[in-house]
């Protein structure tokens, strides 16, 4: 399985996700950082991994999982070599993850 490199963008101040592209698809995006400052966007990159659902997970996706009989819902994070939620790799959870949000408009479902 090859590898996407997907990005979605978030503007800070338009308070919404302003873009979603694939490196491949326009090799001149490349550099998103010197497209999109670090103060005015969020630039966010595809996990890899879909939910059970069939949607893409991105880093700062809130996802839904069942631990038990209770929900829990976790945050996305890239930590120094791979993805995570909380302290355990995002991989670990694959089969049974659905994106509920993010946390830029969804940031209340963490508080559950």
């Amino acid at each position: 399985m090859n590898r996407q490199f997907i990005y979605r963008v978030w503007g800070i101040k338009e308070k919404k996700y302003v873009m979603t592209a694939s490196l491949y698809e326009d090799p001149e995006l490349m550099p998103l950082n010197e497209y999109f400052k670090r103060e005015e966007y969020i630039i966010e990159e595809y996990t890899g991994l879909d939910d059970i659902k069939g949607i893409r997970v991105f880093e700062g996706d809130i996802v839904k999982q069942k631990i038990g009989r209770k929900y829990e819902y976790n945050v996305v994070v890239w930590e120094s070599c791979g993805w995570y939620l909380n302290e355990f790799p995002l991989t670990m959870f694959d089969d049974g993850m659905i994106v509920a949000g993010n946390i830029h408009e969804n940031s209340k479902l963490l508080k559950k």
